[in-house]
């Protein structure tokens, strides 16, 4: 019987958490998870809002921290890890963590395919990934004089080959360009 009032005490406290998140105070939201997780440490529902919360209010390392044990302690909610995971890939995008963020939605699809707001984020952390390793390539040498010396000279259909591999690629990087720029979306589910 008091391992009945206790637990409803944490979800009492979950729901005055909650209330206060939907009014936007974040920290009085906070505070409640925290409490709630005083009564209940493992209560994967006050620690994915506790996460939730802090990262309102930008505390994102102590964020992914939570999401973390959220993780850890929810093998038997897949749907739970997923939504983690997703949480965590949106943090990693908005501190420009384009790899950390890809590698999140990864996960978070193999737990949870069907997630269309998912599968964007994780194209648009893609193709922004893409253009960051493009930047950071070195540009080819322009002039002949940084030919080595045992190169051949290109022959015509070699020349036409890469020429045609160019304008695809400019082809492809047009079209890039005409999408939506990288924006992730903040998955707005609250337990």
């Amino acid at each position: 019987m008091p391992l009945l009032a206790f637990t409803q005490n944490a979800t009492k406290t979950i729901v005055e958490g909650n209330q206060l998140y939907q009014q936007k105070n974040w920290l009085g939201a906070q505070l409640a998870y925290e409490k709630a997780l005083q009564k209940e440490a493992n209560n994967t529902t006050a620690l994915f809002n506790y996460a939730n919360a802090l990262h309102k209010q930008q505390q994102y390392s102590k964020a992914v921290a939570v999401l973390d044990d959220v993780i850890d302690n929810s093998k038997n909610d897949p749907l739970l890890q997923a939504k983690a995971y997703y949480n965590k890939g949106v943090m990693a995008a908005q501190q420009q963590q384009t790899e950390q963020a890809v590698q999140a939605f990864k996960q978070s699809l193999k737990l949870n395919n069907a997630d269309e707001q998912t599968r964007e984020n994780l194209q648009k952390a893609l193709q922004t990934l893409q253009k960051q390793q493009q930047k950071q390539q070195p540009p080819p040498p322009k002039n002949e004089s940084n030919k080595k010396p045992n190169e051949k000279p290109l022959t015509k259909q070699e020349a036409e080959k890469q020429l045609n591999m160019l304008r695809e690629e400019e082809k492809r990087l047009q079209k890039e360009m005409q999408n939506k720029k990288y924006s992730p979306t903040i998955n707005k589910k609250d337990w």
